[in-house]
């Protein structure tokens, strides 16, 4: 069971068809998959940033902590 991930942009408005589409793919050829949404984001980056946190550097996390301090401190 390989677990795969990846992102798909889409316009904001087309979301919800995007998700109902995805939603019903069962095999890719002759193999079964199952499709799991993570979530939705308004851009690629914080897209991966937020749902694909393997992909992350040090850089990001460190940005990331900075940034919760400061909107903790707002």
């Amino acid at each position: 069971d390989a677990k795969q991930t990846g992102t798909i942009k889409c316009a904001h408005d087309y979301v919800e068809h995007v998700r109902s589409a995805l939603i019903l793919i069962q095999r890719i050829g002759d193999v079964r998959v199952a499709v799991k949404i993570l979530g939705v984001s308004g851009t690629m980056k914080g897209a991966r940033t937020k749902f694909l946190p393997q992909e992350r550097t040090i850089a990001e996390f460190v940005k990331d902590g900075k940034e919760k301090t400061e909107i903790e401190n707002s």
